[in-house]
């Protein structure tokens, strides 16, 4: 799913993809709680994990910037799956580029090119310690 969980769409195929028993499905949830008028709780409280297990979905949680636990959490889709898997990934919006980092600012807009190019050398450091 590409667009926001809180699109009334999405509800209908959580229920039809229970209902018809298509347990081979498993959908990955990026939760960075931000849209692009801001916090998501504060617009639309909505908790992902209670609306996916109540129509009849196993979900799972994980640390989206932990690799192991995406691993581990992807083990469980076997294809023997008695309900359809849903992955939530919580994420940290722009994780690594401190300016940017948990705020919904920049989701529809350019940086400007002093801000790309702080965003760069920051990225460009992470990246180097990583080694």
């Amino acid at each position: 799913m590409v667009t926001s969980i809180t699109v009334a769409a999405h509800f209908h195929v959580l229920m039809t993809t229970s209902h018809y028993e298509l347990n081979n499905v498993c959908v990955c949830l990026d939760r960075n709680r931000f849209q692009s008028q801001g916090c998501v709780d504060e617009m639309i409280a909505i908790e992902p994990l209670k609306k996916w297990e109540a129509f009849g979905w196993e979900v799972f949680t994980v640390d989206r910037h932990n690799i192991k636990d995406i691993c581990t959490a992807l083990d469980n889709v076997d294809g023997a799956n008695e309900r359809p898997i849903v992955i939530i990934a919580d994420t940290v919006k722009e994780k690594g580029i401190s300016f940017i980092e948990n705020t919904f600012k920049y989701h529809n807009c350019k940086l400007t090119k002093d801000e790309y190019e702080s965003a760069e050398k920051e990225l460009a450091e992470r990246y180097a310690n990583l080694k």
